[in-house]
């Protein structure tokens, strides 16, 4: 929106997440704050950027534009899209539309529609993506022979059903962690029992928690 030219070659190496949106489009105009706000901040610095794509071409659209970035204070850049951008990404007429974009430059994901279930999917996918974060210090270097019995559980239990990285990279509060492990019991009562469920909850939330 400066007038300067963003390439995907800057960020060589890297996860990029595009975010074609409009400033007339009540749903991109939530969309765009949680990206800057939540995925920005949670993932850039494990190699993740962001990039907003206004998609109105109007001067009238583009004062809008700049009124909203500098209202909700959004630090990601922000592109003006040309024609030509929109017809090399498949003609793009509706918003929003976020595709996902690996370190390599192939495009893994296009999202269209979102609701809670797509949201944490898409993050899910990122975490695929990402540079991997060292175990925390006391994770790697347990001794403890109860909690090594803990950690075996939570890392068989929790690789049923999920890549095991797409677990320990995130941080949650206890009761985050709690309503987490809890879904899990639901769906397979017979694989977790109740006392196994308090034992990985309290594990999780002992060595990747974040305070409220």
């Amino acid at each position: 929106m400066d007038d300067k030219v963003i390439t995907l070659s800057q960020f060589a190496d890297k996860a990029v997440l595009l975010v074609f949106w409009s400033i007339e489009d009540v749903v991109s105009i939530g969309i765009l704050p949680y990206c800057d706000e939540i995925l920005y901040n949670k993932y850039h610095r494990r190699d993740l950027e962001v990039i907003g794509i206004q998609i109105d071409m109007e001067e009238e659209e583009k004062e809008k534009t700049f009124s909203f970035i500098k209202a909700n204070q959004i630090k990601i850049p922000i592109a003006q899209a040309t024609r030509q951008l929109i017809k090399e990404y498949g003609n793009i007429n509706t918003t929003p539309i976020m595709i996902l974009i690996d370190q390599n430059g192939f495009i893994k994901e296009i999202y269209e529609k979102f609701n809670y279930e797509i949201i944490a999917q898409m993050e899910d996918n990122l975490l695929s993506l990402l540079k991997p974060l060292p175990p925390p210090p006391g994770v790697a270097t347990l001794t403890d022979p109860e909690l090594l019995r803990v950690k075996k559980i939570t890392e068989i239990k929790c690789a049923r059903c999920h890549y095991l990285d797409r677990v320990l990279l995130r941080t949650k509060t206890h009761e985050e962690w709690k309503r987490t492990v809890l879904r899990m019991r639901e769906k397979q009562t017979d694989w977790i029992s109740e006392g196994e469920a308090q034992e990985i909850t309290n594990y999780l939330s002992q060595f990747y928690s974040r305070s409220q």
